[in-house]
């Protein structure tokens, strides 16, 4: 997973500037503010590329992962309080 993140931390800048075509596109239709929204998911975006330490970026994806609230969320058929 550490090289996986470093791959894509190294090539933050070519993923950010495919991604803003999606931000000028016309045809997409965006549910908050359009004007506000693409430019928010491209701030999270590179917040979440943001060239911090790797190694403290995997646990807190570890963390999240693992998270019981999360886990919750993606299957509803799971029932952690039985």
């Amino acid at each position: 997973m550490n090289e996986t993140l470093e791959l894509f931390l190294k090539n933050r800048n070519l993923i950010i500037s495919n991604l803003l075509s999606f931000v000028y596109d016309p045809l997409h239709e965006w549910r908050v503010r359009k004007e506000k929204a693409p430019k928010l998911v491209l701030d999270v975006l590179e917040k979440k590329l943001s060239p911090t330490d790797v190694t403290l970026k995997v646990e807190h994806l570890n963390e999240e992962a693992s998270s019981s609230t999360n886990l919750s969320e993606m299957y509803i058929g799971w029932l952690p309080f039985i």
